[in-house]
């Protein structure tokens, strides 16, 4: 809610509410998909209304030469609707505001990975009967 402080002045009271999906699937043993949408609904404001916003992100991860590397394709923006536009005015003027971030894009990523994974050792369960409760100091 915004008030501007008089009976003159611009105010709104509006409610709006937005929501994200993500997801990730195992395609193969060696193949991922993830995929994140967003969307906030419109919204108004004094004079005017928001449209809604909408955000698409899609990624593809593939392991290479066992877990040693990978290669990534991500694509933002994948349907170019990454933007927003704006309706403000009174009846003898009104200003339309349309506006494209220009985030689209693809990315393509090789990773790899040296030397080994850490090996944790997993404690023995006669060092974990005999433990005190709380370290003593």
């Amino acid at each position: 809610m915004t008030d501007g402080g008089s009976e003159s002045s611009l105010s709104s009271d509006a409610v709006t509410w937005a929501g994200r999906v993500n997801g990730t699937t195992q395609v193969t043993q060696t193949l991922t998909l993830q995929a994140s949408f967003f969307y906030r609904a419109p919204l108004n404001v004094e004079r005017g209304r928001f449209g809604s916003f909408k955000s698409t992100n899609i990624a593809l991860r593939q392991k290479i030469y066992g877990d040693q590397a990978t290669v990534s394709l991500r694509f933002v923006d994948p349907f170019n609707t990454n933007g927003f536009k704006i309706r403000v005015g009174k009846d003898d003027i009104v200003q339309i505001t349309e506006r494209k971030f220009g985030v689209r894009g693809t990315f393509l990523t090789f990773q790899y990975n040296f030397g080994q994974t850490p090996k944790i050792r997993q404690p023995r369960p006669e060092e974990t009967q005999n433990a005190p409760a709380f370290p003593s100091g």
